[in-house]
C-alpha cells in the first residue's frame, strides 16, 4: 500500500479529512432524501387531483407529468426548500464525531 492513501473504496484526496468527508456525504444524502420525500408529496398531490376526475389524461402526458415531478422534487431537494434535510443533517451530523475511523 502507498503510505497516506486510505482504503476508502474510492479515490483518496491527499489532505482530506475523514469527518468533513462523511458530513458532505451525510449532506448529499439528506438533500436526497429530501427531494425523495418531496417527491412522494407530489405525486400524492396529483394522485388526489387526478381522482377527482375533472382532468383526463394520457400515458404520455403521464409520463412527462412523473419526469417533471422527479425534477421539481429533486431541485427542492437541493435547494433544501423544505428543511428537511437540514433537520435530518443537525440530527445526525453529531452522530459522526462520536464514531471510531
Amino acid at each position: 500500500m502507498i503510505h497516506g492513501v486510505e482504503k476508502t473504496g474510492g479515490a483518496a484526496v491527499p489532505g482530506a479529512d475523514p469527518l468533513e468527508r462523511d458530513r458532505a456525504r451525510l449532506r448529499k444524502a439528506t438533500r436526497e432524501f429530501e427531494g425523495f420525500f418531496v417527491g412522494l408529496l407530489l405525486k400524492r398531490m396529483r394522485q388526489a387531483t387526478l381522482a377527482s376526475g375533472l382532468f383526463q389524461e394520457s400515458s404520455t402526458s403521464a409520463t412527462y407529468r412523473e419526469m417533471f415531478d422527479q425534477a421539481v422534487a429533486a431541485e427542492i431537494g437541493q435547494a433544501g426548500a423544505f428543511g428537511i434535510g437540514d433537520l435530518l443533517y443537525r440530527e445526525l451530523a453529531p452522530h459522526l464525531e462520536g464514531r471510531k475511523p
